[in-house]
């Protein structure tokens, strides 16, 4: 095998996978071929490398009835296949021939990546794979490394990926769409017993009222969360709380989500408890202790995921909260505490399969302790007693 063709073998195949996210359908590191798909949605694109070095057409016209069989088995539609071969010399013979003979049932273009033709390299990446000239420049740089170090290389970034998937789908999200049924059902109940937007209702069936709090009925810094002031609201927190708590259940698992979306829910009500008189409902406080678990899971995996994720996070924070500060009837003191909470709740329970600092889980237990106890005393002896 030729070194320099033998590097720019995984310079592409490092290029698709770890720049481009092409996904890896199959790869044989032994019979130097790989399998890739486009990551684009709904993409019909397959890419086909293969390192060898041909002599003959014969040997290509065997090989592309060995992949038009590897199509047939794993391919299903049409698909369009770009064919490389990364070799040192095109055939001696004519090898369009060869391809001209083959009676495909599906579009394979085959194009042959030499010492010689860098020119028709490039066009081909910019009019089929849709490089630009920097990301092919990139390639032809790669190719100077070693082919040892960019197959680590590429091992390296598969490894993070299977991690990050792992940690992604760990357990099934039961307990999110349980709790999207609840809301849902009651606020049902909530319209036919006098309507959702009814204080008198919303207060009867467990919404924050200070009052009520005042007078031994605990309960409600928990009932708030699953009670929601009319179908506007409902339906807000619904698809928030479908698609980021079940992305946290994936996570964290059942019980582990559990914990963190009832204490957030409860720490989003205590400090609306202190902050506000106004009666309260809605998902909202524990959904942003969602947003806390997710703070906390881009910064304890940061090499795991990308930048990307803690940046995404922080944005939908900082929307929401300038949302409800600029709105009236927002109840952002609820955000503010659920986020909280949230974010200590993961840090105590941590993530699956990953012990964590016992300081930091004792840390944040204190933290936790320390939250709710000021706020239950300000709330219950200082503010409850006019004192305050």
């Amino acid at each position: 095998m030729h070194q320099q063709q033998d590097s720019l073998y995984w310079a592409l195949l490092y290029s698709l996978v770890c720049v481009h996210k092409y996904e890896i359908l199959h790869n044989s590191e032994e019979q130097g071929e790989a399998w890739l798909q486009s990551p684009a949605l709904k993409s019909n694109v397959i890419v086909r490398l293969k390192r060898h070095d041909v002599d003959w057409s014969s040997w290509v016209r065997e090989d592309l009835k060995h992949l038009e069989r590897m199509r047939a088995q794993r391919f299903r539609g049409k698909k369009k296949v770009y064919n490389i071969y990364v070799s040192r010399f095109e055939p001696l013979d004519d090898w369009q021939a060869a391809i001209a003979d083959e009676n495909s049932r599906v579009f394979i273009r085959t194009v042959f990546f030499t010492e010689y033709n860098e020119k028709r390299q490039a066009d081909f990446m910019r009019m089929s794979l849709k490089m630009s000239d920097e990301e092919a420049y990139i390639i032809y740089s790669l190719k100077e490394k070693p082919a040892e170090a960019l197959r680590s290389h590429l091992d390296g970034f598969l490894k993070l990926k299977n991690k990050q998937q792992h940690i992604l789908n760990y357990a099934h999200p039961f307990i999110t769409k349980l709790f999207v049924a609840i809301q849902i059902v009651l606020f049902g109940v909530l319209e036919y017993a006098g309507g959702s937007t009814n204080t008198a209702t919303l207060i009867a069936f467990g919404a924050k009222y200070n009052p009520l709090i005042l007078q031994g009925e605990w309960w409600r810094f928990f009932t708030p969360m699953f009670l929601h002031i009319g179908l506007l609201h409902l339906l807000m927190n619904t698809v928030a709380l479908y698609y980021v708590g079940s992305q946290v259940e994936r996570i964290l698992g059942n019980i582990r989500f559990l914990f963190v979306y009832l204490f957030a829910g409860f720490c989003g009500s205590l400090l609306s408890f202190v902050s506000s008189n106004a009666v309260a409902a809605g998902a909202s406080g524990a959904i942003f202790g969602c947003f806390g678990a997710l703070l906390y899971i881009a910064a304890s995996y940061a090499k795991v995921f990308s930048r990307t994720m803690m940046q995404s996070v922080l944005t939908l924070i900082g929307i929401n909260l300038l949302f409800g500060f600029a709105v009236p009837g927002i109840d952002n003191a609820g955000h503010i505490g659920g986020l909280i909470g949230g974010f200590l709740a993961t840090v105590m329970v941590h993530v699956p399969g990953k012990k964590g600092s016992l300081f930091q889980k004792a840390a944040a237990m204190l933290i936790a302790l320390l939250f709710v106890s000021i706020l239950l005393f300000y709330g219950l002896h200082l503010k409850g007693n006019g004192v305050l």
